[in-house]
Parts: structure tokens; sequence; C-alpha cells
């Protein structure tokens, strides 16, 4: 029987909101997408809010904020069961981290930490919680007894690294999750599979957007031409070829720009002399991400990569920069430069500020890459208005009074810090019994529990969190113990372990003081309702140690007792040793021990192995650059004067009009319904449908109106007897197998309601033609022969082989033309093998 479907838009209905929507299987809720905006409006979240507990699997397309910029508060605040499952490729996990902790820091760098509804932990406890997945991964989601069976399964989208199109199989449906996909080929990505996932079957439900339907059609090549001679008619003076101005391409942190880069950097070669620069908090660690993820790129990148040895991503002309200050040592004074910067909606970030720097200046251009702004200020802008009121914040040092004010409250802080400390050491050193242990250095011994000093000034915060329970409690001292485990988390000498800040994880490190810190083998619950309500940092679940032992680390080995060193193995370019040095000056000033980098083997062999940089080194530098100063935000309205140049040249890698339409009537579903588009994209979509596919519902979807997408048929289960199964001869195509057979239905019997198809007697088949199964295109039968080592070039649509056999496409059909000879035979072969003959 046909499951029962629901689908809710709670947002992504209009063409510039975050995508998020709820798609009901039987008792089953699963989140598709959880996007937020730049400007982190919390109401647009009001309805996963109301949602969040139902919710039973959640997927993401795609690693930017449109696609999962809600995830942190949807798994962190908005109260998403624990045992819910979050689906991802391991790109849209890596880069979607990325973007995150780059909306943080520019949102924190202009209004400071505490405006902010999340922090980079909540960040982290959302990320950590990721099944990451690989392209045509078949996984049944754990949803018990409310729905039978659901298999997901990934493939490319093709719009950004990692893009996802979800499908999702249960018994008699097959739905199709397919927004932001791409059909065109790109420097760093394949096409969409989208086009060739259902040649032989027909999904029930197709969810998917009419954004760009409408829009005009460019070949790539023309749009690449236009944004390039935009950007150097800007840079040298067209007239008597002197300096220009800059240029400004807000874009976003982990997506895009990567094709923008590559774009740019394979033609700047004759424009050297003005530099390219990619600024954002973490464009270093994103580049290197990229490096680490070619097998998520196009074939052409990989089939280069394979060939020359060379990263696409290691880039000859363009610069990382992390800070202003970075970007003025590139870009020397008087010299124009290009910048690709964060944020693309210009609500922060560095896109903000250089916006702000450059638009008075009539010589500097802002050239938009996409169609649809992504916020009201960047609209106003395309629409050429010359004047807009901005609302500008700026972070500002503390003095006088203020200054003397924060420098008193930080002075108690450190006092009572420095007085829990000395409690907790002392009620420690009391109770626990003196336990010998090797130090760092392996000789002698230091006595856990002795009067012998533990190690810094910061002890470990989960362990002063365990001391808070013990001696506060009192529900009326709770802002004052708040302040204190503040105080703790914030103190400029804090021990760092493996776990998160504040989430009372047990540290794995080692102390100060060159002793190893205890790990414990039982770990009770602690009562976190009294903390529920604290900051941000305390929410987490904690847990108290019991029973202390000490963990014997041993050294791996090889079968023949060699020590395997990871250091050995790993290959750092100079650009990429270049780009740690940072992380390694912040970790060791925080005095960790932390590995700056290090290539693992996620997927351990070929090219599945990728790059994992400690995030926890990432935060402290984003933290430090927070904190590098006492400040305040200041706010003033600023009527601007647009007198630079603003253009937008379509780069953003969605499908365009025709493709849509040709898209969705070679998928042939059974339902559309349609998202994430303006009113008149959606109408018009939806009219053109109607006459290309009559025989499918279209419905375009409004926001949070459920839609019943159940649909009933006359469904059967038969099952294929042995007997049959044993005789058949399978032919691939494609994911596919084939095989034609004539059978007969068994009514079943004694109780039993599963039709059964048997073989039917030998005397009884009346015999076939060969069916050819398939629909190979000519440009591919080019590509196989060339492989096959034959001469193949089109010649008028013709494609002719070693000058001598004609192969023509006539219908759905191929004709051969030529003499009989090893070529003509030969040319066959190739092709037939291109089919599943049956």
């Amino acid at each position: 029987m046909a499951a029962i479907i629901k689908f809710t838009a709670l947002s992504g209905v209009d063409e510039r909101s975050p995508l998020c929507y709820l798609l009901q299987i039987d008792e089953a809720h699963i989140l598709l997408d959880c996007g937020w905006d730049e400007a982190l409006d919390e109401q647009s979240l009001k309805a996963i809010q109301l949602y969040a507990p139902q919710i039973d699997c959640v997927l993401v397309s795609h690693p930017d904020l449109a696609h999962l910029g809600g995830l942190a508060m949807l798994a962190g605040r908005y109260n998403l069961p624990p045992s819910c499952p979050i689906y991802a490729t391991i790109p849209v996990h890596k880069m979607g981290q990325m973007f995150m902790y780059d909306l943080w820091m520019s949102h924190a760098e202009m209004q400071g930490e505490g405006a902010l509804p999340f922090t980079l932990d909540d960040v982290d406890a959302a990320f950590e919680r990721i099944t990451t997945l690989k392209f045509q991964q078949r996984v049944v989601v754990p949803l018990g007894a409310k729905t039978k069976p659901i298999t997901i399964i990934p493939h490319a989208a093709g719009h950004m690294v990692g893009g996802t199109i979800w499908r999702i199989i249960t018994e008699g449906e097959d739905i199709v999750y397919a927004v932001d996909f791409n059909h065109q080929l790109e420097r760093h990505l394949n096409p969409t599979e989208l086009k060739d996932l259902f040649q032989y079957e027909r999904p029930s439900i197709l969810i998917s957007n009419s954004f760009n339907y409408g829009a005009e059609s460019v070949p790539r090549k023309t749009r690449d031409r236009l944004f390039l001679d935009s950007i150097v008619n800007t840079l040298i003076n067209p007239k008597d070829g002197s300096a220009g101005g800059s240029v400004l391409i807000p874009t976003d942190t982990a997506g895009r720009v990567l094709e923008l880069a590559q774009v740019l950097d394979k033609q700047w070669e004759k424009y050297k002399n003005f530099p390219i620069v990619v600024l954002s908090h973490i464009s270093r660690t994103v580049m290197n991400f990229a490096m680490a993820q070619i097998e998520w790129m196009s074939a052409k990148m990989q089939k280069e990569f394979e060939t020359t040895r060379s990263n696409p991503f290691s880039f000859a002309h363009i610069k990382m920069c992390q800070t202003m200050e970075e970007l003025a040592q590139v870009a020397k004074e008087g010299t124009p430069v290009v910048v690709l910067a964060s944020m693309e909606g210009l609500t922060s970030g560095f896109a903000r500020d250089l916006m702000l720097k450059w638009a008075e200046n009539p010589k500097n251009l802002i050239i938009f890459p996409n169609n649809s702004p992504a916020s009201d200020l960047a609209k106003s802008l395309v629409e050429k208005n010359r004047q807009i009121v901005i609302d500008v914040k700026t972070r500002i040092a503390l003095e006088g009074e203020e200054l003397d004010e924060y420098l008193r409250e930080q002075e108690e802080a450190e006092m009572e810090l420095a007085a829990l400390q000395t409690d907790a050491a002392d009620d420690d050193n009391a109770a626990d019994d003196a336990v010998p242990m090797q130090t760092a250095s392996g000789s002698g011994s230091a006595g856990y529990g002795s009067g012998q000093h533990r190690g810094s000034a910061a002890a470990d915060g989960s362990q002063l969190l365990h001391q808070l329970d013990a001696d506060l409690e009192d529900e009326e001292d709770e802002d004052d113990e708040l302040k204190i485990l503040r105080a703790i988390h914030a103190a400029p000498g804090a021990s760092t372990s493996d776990s998160a800040p504040g989430r009372g994880g047990r540290s794995t490190g080692t102390s100060s003081g060159g002793r190893h810190r205890f790990k414990h083998d039982i770990y009770m619950l602690g009562d976190e309702a009294r903390l529920s309500k604290r900051g941000d940092f305390f929410k987490q679940t904690r847990t108290f140690p019991m029973f202390p032992f000490v963990e014997q680390h041993r050294k791996k080995a090889d079968e023949w007792g060699e020590v395997i060193r990871r250091s050995d193995y790993q290959i750092l370019t100079e650009e990429f040793t270049d780009t740690l040095k940072p992380l390694a000056s912040t970790s060791s000033s925080a005095g960790t021990s932390h590995a700056t980098a290090m290539v693992t083997g996620e997927e351990e062999t070929g090219l599945e192995s990728t790059l994992k940089l400690d995030t926890s080194q990432i935060k402290q530098q984003l933290h430090a650059t927070a904190h590098n100063r006492p400040s305040k935000t200041v706010s003033k309205q600023v009527a601007l004067q647009i007198q630079c140049t603003v253009k937008h040249v379509d780069l953003e890698g969605r499908a365009d009009s025709m493709s849509l339409a040709t898209i969705f009537e070679s998928v042939n579903a059974r339902q559309l319904i349609l998202v994430h588009g303006s009113a008149t994209s959606s109408n018009e979509l939806e009219s053109a449908l109607r006459v290309k596919m009559p025989q499918c519902k279209v419905t375009i979807a409004a926001l949070n109106t459920t839609i019943d997408a159940s649909s009933e048929h006359n469904i059967y289960q038969v099952r294929l007897r042995d007997s049959l199964m044993s005789t058949l001869k399978f032919s691939t195509t494609g994911m596919f197998e084939l095989a034609y057979f004539h059978g007969q239905i068994h009514v079943p019997t004694g109780g039993k309601t599963t039709l059964e198809l048997d073989v039917l007697p030998a005397h009884l088949v009346p015999g076939h033609a060969q069916v050819f199964v398939g629909d190979p295109k000519l440009y591919e039968v080019k590509e196989v022969l060339i492989e096959a080592g034959f001469h193949a070039e089109f010649v008028q649509g013709v494609l002719v082989c070693n000058d001598t056999i004609a192969i023509r496409k006539q219908d759905q059909a191929f004709a051969i033309e030529g003499g009989l000879s090893e070529d003509y035979f030969a040319v066959r072969d190739v092709l037939y093998d291109q089919f599943a003959i049956v």
C-alpha cells in the first residue's frame, strides 16, 4: 500500500528566502535543508523551532547558508532529538562548517559575540552529528516503526562542491528532492546527475525549484568573457591604458568562490601585475579543504591532477587573506586590486567593509556574480540606486570610565577564578589517593593527590564545573556562578583539551607540569537542569568522572614491529605549509600541544584521503581576533553616495529556463512540487509544464501550507521465484542491470497474499527480437572511440572514424555507413557496447 506523504514549506518559497521544507512519510518527519540568511533573523526560524522535536531525519543538500545556516540553532537551541540523524556529503559537511565559522566571525567583529544567537560551540555540536556520505551511497534511515524502511541516496547536483540531489525511496514511492542543480559542466564541477537518473523509471514526486526560470540563457564562454572584460576594463583604463580602479566581487565563503577563483586564475597571466585576493576569515582553510577534495571535482580537473600532479587549487595568481591588514600588504597603495570577499549579501563581513570604503570612488567596480541579490542592500545596488541609507555598525575601543569598569570586572573575575581554583585543588589533593604515574619524558613519577603543583593556573573547565555543582547549591547564587564559569573559559591561560570549551568533556592532553591527566572509566550524567538556562557554552550535557585509571598509550607499529610515523608519509606543499603558520603560532601562544594539521584517511585510501584541520585551533584564532581589545559596538545611519559602477553577471551555477523545463520533462515525475522561486517564474513554469507534461500534477508550494502528495495506485507485490532468477541473463547499462524474460503469475494459496512470478515453460515462450536499451549521446560515442584508439571527429554533424566510417543518429537509432572492413566491425562492436542488449 502506498505511503501517506505530506509536504510543508517552512521557508524557501520565494527566490531570496532560505530553504527549509518538511516531508512527512507516514509518521516519519524528514527535514529537507535548514537554511538561514546572513542577517540572522530569528523570526525566519520560528516554524523550524515549532517542528524541531518531531523531526526524525535531516538531509542537507548544499554547504551554503541558504541550505544549512540554521543547523546550529536547530541542533543546539531548538530541541532537535538527540537520536535524529543528519546526513550530508563530505564536502558539504566540511565546507558548511567553514561557512558558519565565517558567518559567526563576520557578525562578531561588527556587533560583538554577545549579540549573536549561537556560538562556535553550537556550530561544532551540530556538525559533529552529521553522518557523511558519498554520492550514490545507499543508507537506510533508522526510523523504527514510524514507517516502512526508507532508503536515501545522494546524487551530484553540480551547483557547489558536494551539492546533493536527494533520492528518498520507500515501499511504493520514489521521492526526489532536487534544488539548485546545474546542468552545465563547469571548471571544477561535473553537471547534475538528475537528467540521467530516470531513464527507465518514473519517480512519484519531484520537489524542485523554479529559480532562474525566465532568465536569459547565456553560453558559459560568453558569461566568462563578459565577467573578465568587466574586471580588466576597470583595472586598466581602456582609453589611455593607465591604472584604473579596484574591483569588489561579493561572494560566498566556500561554495561558488571556488569556480570564480578558477575562472580568474586561468586567465590572469596577462594581468598578473594586478593582485587577486580571496578575502574571508578562513580563506586559507577553505582552499586547503578544496585541495583535499579533488575526487569531488569535475572529471577534467581530476584528470589534470592525475597527469600533472599539480593541485588546481594551488593558484598561481590568487592570494588568500584573512584580515584587512593582510589585504593592505598585498595591495600596495594606488595599485588596483580584485577582491573576492564574503559575505555576498553585504550584511556583514569584509565585502560590506570594502563596499563602504570603495563605493564613492567612480573608478571602482562592484560586480555581483549572481542573478538574484542576496539581500535588500545588494538589491538596491543592482537596481542602480545612487544613494542609500545604511546602518553602519563599528567596534570602537573602550576609553575612560568604560575601560576602567571593564578592567575592574576582569580583575574581579580573575580573583574569583584564582580562589575557586585553589579550593578545587585543595579538595582534590585531600580526597584522592596517590597513584604513581610516569612523567611526559618517561622518567620519574608524580603523585596524583600529593602536595605537588598540579599544572597551570587554569584548571580543566569540566573539573571546575563539577566543583561548582558541589559547592554552589543555592539557586539564588546562579548569576554569580555564571560569571565565574564565563571567567573560567575566558581566562587567557586556560588549558585546552581535545573536547570543545565548555562542554564538560574530559581532557586527553597533558598538564603544563608535564604530567598526564587522568581519564575515568565510568561517567555519571550530571544534573544539568539547574544550568540549562545559563550561557552559550554551558548548555551541553555534563558528566562526572569516577574511578580514575591510567590509560597506557601504545605506539602503532607494522607487522614487523617498526613504529609507524604519520609524518613520514605526509607531502605538504610550500604554499600549504605557509597557510598553517598563523594557526601554529596561535597554538603555541595558547600553550596547547595539538597538531596543527594532519592528512588523515577519512576514507583511508586513494583519492578518498581528505584533509583534516583541528577546528579548535581555528576557533582559538577567531576568538583571539574577536577579543584583541576591549571594545563596544556603535551604530549610526550613513547616507552613502554610490559613485562606483555596479554590474551583475550570472555565474551562480544554476540551471537556466530551457534546461529546467527540459530536465523536468525527462524526469517525468507523477507529481512536481515547485519551491524557491518568484511568483512570476513559478507561474510561468507551471503553465509551460502543463502543456509539455499534461499527465504530471504540478503544485506551487505556499509558505506553511501542507500539500497532500499521497498517491494511490493499483500496486501489487510480486515475488520472483528462484527458478526464474536462475535463468535470467543480465546486461548492464549505467546504474542498472536488465534482463528480458517471459513468465507467468502464480496466485498464492494457503493464506499467503504475495503473488509469485515463475518462468514460462519453454514450449510456450514465443521468442523476441533483441532489444537495445540505452540512449548514448553521439559525443559520448566519440570519446569512447578515441579511448579505443580510433581517430574520431565531427564533420557537419556526422561522426567520422578513421576517415572511412560515418555514424549518424536518426531519431533514437544509430546508422553506421562505410565499407566492410576490420574498422567497420570494430566500430560497430564499440557502439554495441554502449547499449544493454536483451
